[in-house]
């Protein structure tokens, strides 16, 4: 059997502690491969612009310059990646899952947690890949 592909991952947090934390998790998981860290709202819709490639985006819902969730609305639905939310306050979470995330990681989370976040992440981009083969097999027998 064969090893599944890495997980493109965007960090977008503006608070370098809590970033830290993250990424001290990332940086020893080989499921993942850390395509670039992004500090603000602003930042991460330039990036989209030029096309930043990824299959997740890590958001801390407090960005210095705003919210992460009215940097989201700023994307269209069906152009996000997956997003997975972490903070230490729980009424995001509420928020987060409103808008369709995959997780919400309450800081400080645990090896195990974090764990499960990515196994949620894994099987979440299993069914999309399933759908997508779904999709195509259905428009070949439209021909």
């Amino acid at each position: 059997m064969r090893d599944a592909p890495k997980i493109d991952v965007v960090i977008v947090d503006s608070d370098v502690r809590s970033q830290r934390v993250l990424m001290g998790f990332m940086n020893q998981d080989a499921r993942l491969n850390i395509v670039r860290s992004i500090k603000s709202g602003k930042l991460l819709l330039h990036s989209l612009k030029r096309e930043l490639s990824m299959d997740v985006l890590f958001m801390n819902p407090e960005l210095m310059d705003g919210s992460s969730f009215d940097v989201l609305v700023r994307i269209p639905k069906e152009e996000r990646p997956l997003i997975v939310m972490y903070n230490n306050r729980l009424d995001y979470a509420y928020y987060a899952y409103q808008i369709d995330v995959v997780d919400f990681l309450n800081m400080p989370f645990t090896r195990p947690e974090y764990d499960h976040c990515i196994q949620k992440l894994q099987r979440e981009m299993k069914k999309q890949e399933l759908y997508a083969a779904w999709l195509a097999s259905a428009a070949e027998e439209e021909e």
